[in-house]
């Protein structure tokens, strides 16, 4: 089993609540970091909450239920799209394209598929 170095704790916790603040926003940071590569990680393309970016777009030449509704079949369609490009990219690449893709609450498979296709179209060889 591994040691962990619990001196960090201790050091922030005598510095007062400035240094436990500190340190809570680190461990927190790491957390996120963590979670946001699981998913790129994964063996599998990611779970996004598409519909949720859908419902927010507004609407552009149509009612909002057609721009829901249309938005909602792009990201099924490139969501199914997906698996082979996935497959063929990079763990860095993946890792990248869906934190770009997921930043600002805003997760969408139409971006992530056009992320990686360019990635691997840069791709030497």
């Amino acid at each position: 089993m591994a040691q962990v170095d619990t001196s960090a704790v201790g050091a922030a916790s005598n510095r007062g609540s400035t240094g436990t603040e500190a340190f809570v926003k680190y461990l927190i940071a790491i957390v996120f970091a963590v979670a946001a590569l699981g998913p790129a990680n994964a063996q599998g393309v990611p779970r996004l909450d598409y519909r949720s970016t859908c419902r927010a777009t507004p609407a552009v030449g149509m009612d909002q239920k057609a721009t829901i509704a249309s938005c909602i079949a792009d990201e099924e369609r490139a969501r199914a799209a997906l698996p082979p490009i996935w497959t063929k990219s990079s763990r860095a690449s993946r890792s990248a394209c869906v934190a770009e893709t997921t930043q600002g609450g805003s997760p969408s498979y139409v971006e992530l598929l056009t992320c990686l296709q360019g990635n691997l179209l840069r791709k030497p060889g």
